[in-house]
């Protein structure tokens, strides 16, 4: 883990100056810094390049976008199961408990549910 705020007011040594031209690259590509960096390191000035072109190839950047519109559906698919399943484990628990014997009111100092919120879970 890098802490970037930290790395810019360390004292630098040779092995963090590359590290340094990185983050700077990786921050603002277009910087006056990072002009500075490509003259003396071939691999900023590539990776520049390669940014460029990409940047202006309307088919990566589409592709880009979906990429991340799947990650973005696959997370909320994730969660919104995760909450379903969880909802779905609360109502089968509380139906065990009133087929238990166990009273309404009871079972709402258990679980900390209103009495209400039992009856409407159980209705489903």
């Amino acid at each position: 883990i890098i802490e970037v705020p930290k790395m810019y007011k360390k004292e630098i040594n040779e092995k963090d100056k590359k590290l340094q031209e990185w983050l700077y690259f990786l921050e603002n590509p277009e910087s006056e810094e990072v002009q500075v960096y490509m003259n003396k390191n071939e691999n900023i000035k590539e990776a520049s390049y390669k940014l460029k072109e990409m940047s202006e190839d309307e088919r990566l950047i589409r592709l880009a976008e979906l990429r991340e519109k799947a990650i973005l559906d696959e997370r909320e698919a994730e969660d919104t199961g995760y909450i379903r399943g969880k909802k779905e484990g609360i109502i089968e628990i509380i139906k065990n408990m009133v087929e238990s014997g166990m009273k309404i009111e009871e079972i709402s100092k258990i679980t900390k549910l209103s009495e209400l919120e039992i009856k409407e879970l159980l209705a489903k």
